[in-house]
């Protein structure tokens, strides 16, 4: 049944383990671990309380290790102190990639991929993972958790032939590459100031209801409730022009409130991080464990994109912005956070091929490097601009001469250009954000057209490549699916809905760029680098503080030949800052919502303390 399969490795051998997660944030306390050998049919089991102190089969260069969501597998072996596997291949990931853009109604975890391939599941997996997570087993507990073990393992198997033929080995086992810096990441967890984060616990209704009152200066809330009614007056009343859903209501999607933040951040910004506040956050389910430490499942290609989606309420990089100042490094350590500088405009540049669009990356500013290419500045004045930048930065002195005034004008008003070119920003689009005429929004989007034509017929082949052939694909080989054209129902209505176009575009640039970020904390982890976690185009990391300069350059490197390696020559830049104690994490976007709420919270404790 196996021969042939996978033929370089002499042995494959399919592993499955049970771990307790609870309480969340702590690291994985291995429960049972089962696993097969295929050609000799040999079969291992232990559990909990009788584990080997090395893995009971052969780990080493002649055999491939076959699992469902690896990650897990590895983070028991690193709790054991097991060697982990040098060659893997991850069916989820497989799965994913075979089935990224379609629609899956049973999901792609593993119960629904086996479903997807018409395979009987025996196990109600839900209830079984209540029973591992319990912390005293009975007799029968053991059995069925041995059993289930068992069923996971053998589910692996079944999944692993139906999947076999259409698995690119090489591929596969580069993509398996990953899940050992995603459990590396899962074991360290991310340093969280515990202290803080239990006082914004306790006082945190009364947190929800001052940041009202500070914030909501134009009385759109009526309690906790945002007034859509009043939101729509004062936007009317400010002249901004807000978008509207097919049925005449306003859009309050997050994402809109986001974009129209850019255009309007004194009055839209504070707005949007208080919805969220009310909300959405739920500061209880931030996963931190005993030794303070934030700890997820990574949830490694989730995205369309590929990128990680960890849970947006458990982990600290998955809320609010401001959130993320609970970031802190232990005493004698540092949090070093590198990011790609303007990533996916760069991932453009240089997989195109477009020399302009390249030299506008390399000006050390994507907008600005645009505007020079359309003439709207020149060289000699950018470069005046971003020195006087860099030196003001070091003395913390903020006047603009005529030349830095005029220019950072124009940088304004590139700059939605270049945010949205990598998915055809509409000129409607476009003029809601610079609050202009659609007409001189047109004229922005062909002057981008004008300056970098390479790159737009590029763009435009591969758009016109995935709606012929129905799927797109990275450097590296990750799948987009883009599915046909289908009737849908909507409102008694038949509409036909079309494949999204502007999704596609956007994937060339998201998905390699996450292939790059993926790659380069692939490197640093080879290089003995600390990894905490990947978010987006950015990297974190820990290190002791007399190593930290030597980190910095090695992970600055890494990133750099990651993004060569993707780009075929062409080299991203990357920026790095080094957080050391009793320093916290601090992200621009959040940090005025942080010091407010710091502000009233130190307020609270002290009228209660009175």
């Amino acid at each position: 049944m196996y021969e042939g399969l996978f033929s370089r490795f002499r042995r494959i051998i399919v592993w499955d383990t049970e771990f307790r997660t609870e309480p969340p944030g702590n690291r994985p306390l291995p429960v049972c671990v089962a696993a097969r050998e295929l050609h000799s049919g040999q079969g291992w089991q232990q559990f909990e309380g009788g584990f080997s102190d090395r893995p009971p089969f052969p780990v080493d260069e002649e055999t491939l290790f076959v699992g469902f969501y690896n990650s897990a597998e590895i983070g028991s072996h690193k709790a054991l102190g097991w060697v982990e596997p040098v060659h893997q291949i991850d069916l989820y990931i497989e799965f994913r990639n075979r089935t990224n853009g379609l629609w899956l109604p049973h999901g792609s975890g593993l119960v629904g991929a086996m479903s997807y391939f018409n395979l009987d599941y025996e196990a109600d997996k839900k209830e079984m993972i209540k029973v591992v997570n319990r912390s005293n087993y009975t007799l029968q507990d053991v059995r069925d958790i041995k059993h289930y073990n068992w069923v996971d393992m053998h589910a692996t198997t079944r999944l692993l032939l139906a999947m076999a033929d259409k698995i690119d080995l090489d591929r596969a086992l580069y993509r398996g590459l990953f899940p050992p810096v995603a459990a590396a990441m899962e074991w360290h967890g991310l340093p969280i100031d515990r202290a803080t984060l239990e006082r914004l616990r306790r006082h945190w209704p009364d947190i929800q209801d001052r940041l009202i009152t500070r914030i909501d200066q134009h009385g759109i809330y009526e309690g906790r409730t945002f007034k859509a009614v009043r939101w729509a007056a004062l936007m009317s009343a400010k002249g901004i022009p807000w978008p509207r859903l097919e049925s005449g209501q306003l859009d309050l999607e997050d994402d809109t409130f986001r974009q129209i933040s850019k255009t309007y951040p004194t009055l839209v910004a504070p707005y949007r991080e208080l919805r969220h506040a009310l909300s959405q956050m739920r500061l209880a389910d931030l996963a931190v464990g005993d030794d303070h430490r934030n700890r997820v499942l990574t949830s490694y290609f989730r995205a369309r994109t590929s990128r990680s989606q960890p849970s947006n309420s458990k982990s600290v990089m998955g809320t609010s912005v401001w959130l993320r100042g609970l970031i802190k490094p232990e005493r004698g350590r540092v949090v070093i956070a590198s990011d790609y500088s303007q990533q996916e405009f760069g991932t453009g540049a240089g997989l195109s091929g477009d020399l302009a669009m390249q030299r506008a990356y390399e000006t050390g500013d994507s907008y600005l490097g645009f505007a020079v290419e359309a003439n709207a500045v020149t060289a000699a004045e950018v470069q005046h601009y971003l020195r006087r930048q860099t030196e003001r930065k070091t003395r913390g002195d903020l006047t603009f001469d005529d030349i830095d005034k005029a220019v950072h004008a124009v940088r304004e008003r590139y700059k939605p250009v270049v945010l949205g070119i990598q998915y055809e920003r509409t000129e409607m689009g476009l003029a809601l954000a610079l609050d202009m005429q659609p007409i001189e929004a047109r004229r922005l989007i062909d002057q981008s057209h004008a300056a970098f034509p390479q790159f737009w017929t590029w763009s435009d082949e591969r758009v016109s490549y995935a709606l012929a052939h129905r799927r797109t694909h990275t450097v590296l080989g990750w799948t987009l699916n883009v599915p046909p054209e289908r009737a849908e129902e909507i409102d008694g209505r038949v509409r036909i809905r079309s494949p999204n176009a502007r999704s596609v575009r956007n994937s060339a640039f998201q998905a390699n760029a996450a292939e790059m970020t993926r790659l380069a904390a692939r490197m640093a982890w080879e290089h003995g680098l600390c990894v905490l976690i990947t978010v987006h185009d950015a990297i974190l990391i820990e290190a002791d503080e007399a190593n930290s300069v030597d980190a910095k350059a090695i992970l600055e490197a890494c990133m750099v030949d990651a993004s060569r390696i993707i780009l075929g020559g062409f080299a991203l830049r990357a920026d790095s800052k080094i957080i050391r104690f009793p320093g916290r994490y601090s992200d621009a976007r959040g940090e005025m919502m942080w010091q407010e709420v710091m502000t009233l919270l130190d307020d609270i404790e002290r009228k209660r303390a009175a």
